[in-house]
């Protein structure tokens, strides 16, 4: 049963109850892992998404990141198993611009320079992360190509399954 909850009635000011029980009205929450908005945009989702791979990152800060006896194959490996799948965990569904692209960009970036053991002073570009990367065989894409690529091959099995 939805009633409005006073006569001076905006959008937001609904009253719903479940078996004479009032249900809170939240502006976001979690649902299957993911953060649902009430404007619908993914700025929370993109933020939650940054803040759960940090999380994971910096809880193998010492068991892989400072370790000079792994291989930098090895902690880009870790890192595309076990951070980027968190960082772009159910991208295919969203609606990023480039201004999400850009700060998961500046998370990987961020990621890649403790990886490939590179601080702020050596003024290393994103870009030259990638050339480093490229000179050890080591292949890595940037968050936008994958989110794209998720995007396509999501839309590629919707498609198969149709005809």
């Amino acid at each position: 049963m939805i009633q409005r909850a006073s006569n001076n009635y905006t959008h937001n000011e609904l009253s719903i109850s479940i078996e004479g029980k009032n249900v809170k009205q939240v502006t976001s929450f979690k649902y299957l892992g993911s953060m649902v908005t009430a404007d619908a945009t993914i700025n929370k989702e993109i933020q939650t998404r940054i803040q759960k791979a940090s999380a994971a990152f910096s809880k193998l800060f010492q068991r892989v990141w400072s370790r000079n006896t792994l291989s930098l194959k090895t902690k880009v490996s870790v890192y595309k198993t076990m951070i980027l799948p968190i960082l772009t965990q159910d991208c295919e569904t969203w609606n990023a611009k480039q201004s999400h692209y850009r700060k998961l960009e500046g998370c990987q970036d961020k990621f890649l320079r403790i990886i490939c053991n590179k601080k702020w002073e050596h003024f290393v570009a994103y870009s030259e992360l990638f050339d480093i990367l490229d000179q050890k065989n080591i292949q890595l894409a940037s968050v936008e190509i994958l989110v794209r690529r998720k995007r396509l091959d999501l839309l590629y099995k919707i498609l198969c399954i149709d005809n």
